[in-house]
């Protein structure tokens, strides 16, 4: 069975990436199942940021490959490899970028008429059991607007999972928010590949994967 994600030989550079310092990824070769939790610790917005964009094609590698469960998807055409990415990748941000006048429901229903073509009854229904899994269902008719960081925060996770994604990439660490739990459920009850920036403390005791990047690759891959 062939892993859910995997890249080989992986090169990217970026001059003031993010409006930061240059960062670069060097011949990084790894592979990522489904169901498990990988950490990526690192500098923040430096290799570790752009290591995860690029698997989560929010950047394109300079060299290198990378396939989704078996399929080359490296050289597809721009439109195409967006298409893909909606469909096949949820993600995390450091911000919610929630419609703040919407209600959470409206919020989180917007991957599947956007990229599923769901019809109402159908989106309603799907909407009702994320929520319902995130642990936020009674906040269905609350404004976006109106919720506190960690609640906004739940409702981005909601959303990042509502169309059934095959991988989570969380970009930017989200430490006292329980997000971390929520990641494990998502991977052992979903299936998920989750990959996760930061290396979390105070963690349940389950195995799971933490791979250190420094200066563009990886120095250490290992199970904790």
């Amino acid at each position: 069975m062939s892993p859910r994600l995997s890249c080989e030989a992986l090169c990217c550079h970026r001059r003031n990436w993010k409006e930061s310092a240059d960062a670069s990824i060097e011949q990084v070769t790894a592979f990522f199942d489904s169901g498990k939790v990988c950490e990526f610790d690192g500098p923040d917005f430096l290799g570790r940021g752009l290591l995860l964009s690029v698997l989560g094609f929010l950047e394109s590698a300079d060299s290198g490959k990378i396939w989704v469960d078996g399929q080359d998807v490296t050289n597809l055409a721009e439109e195409e490899l967006r298409r893909f990415r909606d469909r096949a990748f949820g993600f995390l941000f450091q911000n919610p970028y929630l419609l703040p006048s919407f209600s959470v429901a409206q919020n989180v229903a917007i991957p599947l008429f956007r990229i599923r073509r769901s019809n109402a009854i159908a989106a309603r229904e799907r909407t009702i059991q994320v929520l319902d899994f995130c642990g936020i269902a009674d906040l269905e008719n609350q404004r976006a607007g109106s919720l506190v960081l960690s609640a906004q925060r739940r409702v981005a996770f909601a959303r990042a999972l509502v169309h059934d994604p095959r991988v989570l990439v969380s970009l930017s660490p989200h430490a006292g928010d329980d997000l971390f739990e929520l990641a494990f459920r998502a991977a052992e009850e979903l299936k998920l590949c989750v990959l996760w920036a930061g290396a979390e403390a105070g963690v349940p005791e389950r195995p799971r994967r933490l791979i250190r990047i420094r200066d563009g690759r990886i120095s250490a891959d290992q199970w904790l």
